[in-house]
């Protein structure tokens, strides 16, 4: 089994939720939040330039999605394959 890496850019993470539907429901995740919690969601979507496998911020979006860890580390292992 592939290493789960630690990183990938926001725009492999991005490409990866884009092709496997989930992108829209991501969006519409960080729309829920408020105060605090909303603008981190939005800084992590939107600027920074890495996303973080240990990020509590993913670690809440795929819990809300009902994404399981192991099915993050897949998303990790298949993000960190594309090149743009």
């Amino acid at each position: 089994k592939a290493l789960v890496p630690q990183a990938i850019s926001r725009a492999q993470g991005k490409a990866v939720l884009q092709m496997l539907g989930l992108w829209p429901g991501v969006e519409a995740w960080a729309e829920t939040l408020e105060g605090e919690a909303r603008i981190k969601a939005h800084i992590a979507l939107y600027d920074t330039n890495e996303w973080r496998r240990d990020s509590p911020t993913v670690t809440e979006a795929a819990q809300t999605m009902g994404i399981s860890p192991e099915q993050l580390d897949e998303m990790y292992i298949q993000a960190a394959a594309i090149m743009l």
